[in-house]
Order: C-alpha cells, then structure tokens, then sequence
C-alpha cells in the first residue's frame, strides 16, 4: 500500500529504455499478466501513474519530453494503452504522469533514483462505498397551532375575511 491505497508497482528498466515511451518486451509479457488479472476485477477502477527520478533529460527526446513530468505522463498513457489492448475495460483505467514529484526515497544515489523511476496501478477507492450515506431528514407532522399562536396572530392569519353574500 502506499498512500492508503492498494498499489502494484513496477520499475521501468524492466518496462523502459532510458527516455523511451515503448514498453520493451519484458515489460509487455509483465504487463500482460497485469492485465488477466485486472479483467477478472470488475467494478473496480484502476489509475495507471509514471513517476521519474529528478535527473534532466539531456538527449533529443528533450524536444518530445521537455521535463520528466511529460515522460512519465507519455508512459503511464503506453501502459494504459497497453493494457487496454489486453482486454482491460478503458472505462476503468485512467493514466496519471508525477514526474519526479511523489518519490519513494530521496533521489541521492543512483539506486534510490532508480526506485522512483516506475509505474504505478493503483486500485482507485470507491468512495460512495466508503463514506456511509447522509440520513434523509424525516419531516415531522407539524403540531396544531397553540392559543397563544393565535391569539398573537392577525385576524386575518386566524380566520378567512368574511364574504358577504350577494342579496
């Protein structure tokens, strides 16, 4: 878990080149069984989220990534549609892109930046499940006026003007 919410993660050297938007082969048959397994969770939704590390990009894919936050965006959209091609209901998947913004561990050396360069599927909670209902007010019968009420009231918020009848 992570955030209270139930989370697989998966670490892009298994599915990414460095700054590749393709899942490399590995990835596809890992995602694949991901995705057998998603098909059997109906009901459920699901948000696929790339995260990155806080290096730059430096090589050309700078002009399609300008930032890690556009390259995680791009993979969690390729695993999205991924495992939508594997059958996953696209009404209950959505993709997400952190960059290097909701890290696992600080990015001080190259193992720790390569923990938060991943993909995460995150069971996405269904609050109204969560959150009891709001009790409906019952109306209560309204009491019949008191004495006071109508002695206090106007004559005519007491009895209806007199109608005089035609001679």
């Amino acid at each position: 878990t992570r955030h209270g919410r139930v989370v697989l993660q998966l670490h892009n050297d298994v599915l990414f080149d460095t700054g590749e938007t393709e899942v490399r082969p590995a990835g596809k048959q890992a995602l694949a069984e991901v995705a057998a397994t998603l098909r059997t969770m109906t009901l459920k939704r699901f948000q696929v989220a790339g995260h990155t590390d806080t290096q730059p990009i430096t090589t050309d894919k700078k002009k399609l990534f300008p930032t890690n936050w556009e390259l995680s965006t791009a993979r969690a959209i390729a695993v999205v549609k991924l495992l939508i091609s594997q059958g996953v209901d696209p009404a209950t998947i959505s993709a997400a892109g952190y960059g290097p913004y909701d890290p696992v561990t600080p990015n001080v050396s190259p193992d720790s930046m390569a923990k938060n360069r991943r993909i995460e599927i995150t069971l996405v909670p269904n609050v109204a499940a969560l959150v009891p209902p709001t009790p409906t007010p019952t109306p209560t019968p309204s009491a019949a006026p008191s004495a006071a009420t109508l002695s206090a009231a106007p004559p005519s918020a007491v009895s209806p003007p007199a109608v005089s009848a035609p001679n």
